[in-house]
């Protein structure tokens, strides 16, 4: 197995930096760089480092319901083997399923449904999901609205104490490269 890898421990420049990405993924270094008081080149680099670690993405996000796609439901999904890889892949590549959450639990797979309509969601839930081999069964909910759905977590932050022990600059303005 390999060795566990540490934490990535973010400054208080790369959580100002995610911050304003957050707002408007298409901002720009420059103008990034001008609200933090830093040169473009180092915001440049700390994104890039960022996305190189896996830490964040920059992507288009889409409104299924802006398309037409009113219908979103929430199914918990039971597995009977132990093939759960061969059964993601399959749901992977279904065009109605937009998330696949494997858990512990009451359900081995929690899935994200979008669809047109009342009538493709029940297509859906009975000449796809059922057919597919080790699903043994599916608990579905309808979702009636959605409060909260945000990109925008901000539970990065570690304690203050953690950021100086690993010689991390307080201050968006002590950090340069």
């Amino acid at each position: 197995m390999p060795p566990e890898r540490a934490a990535f421990i973010l400054d208080e420049l790369d959580r100002a930096i995610m911050k304003i990405l957050q707002k408007d993924g298409r901002e720009t270094y420059t103008a990034i760089a001008g609200v933090l008081g830093v040169a473009e080149g180092t915001i440049r680099k700390r994104v890039n480092r960022l996305v190189e670690e896996g830490i964040m993405k920059i992507v288009a996000v889409t409104d299924p319901s802006k398309l037409g796609m009113n219908f979103m439901a929430i199914v918990g999904v039971h597995v009977s083997t132990s093939d759960l890889g061969r059964i993601i892949e399959t749901l992977s590549g279904m065009p109605e399923v937009r998330e696949i959450t494997v858990c512990t639990g009451t359900y081995d797979l929690i899935i994200e449904v979008v669809a047109r309509t009342n009538e493709d969601l029940f297509g859906f839930l009975t000449e796809k999901l059922r057919k597919i081999p080790g699903i043994a069964g599916s608990e579905t909910s309808l979702v009636l609205k959605v409060p909260k759905h945000s990109y925008s977590w901000d539970g990065w932050h570690a304690p203050q104490g953690e950021l100086q022990a690993a010689g991390v600059a307080s201050e968006a303005s002590d950090v340069t490269e």
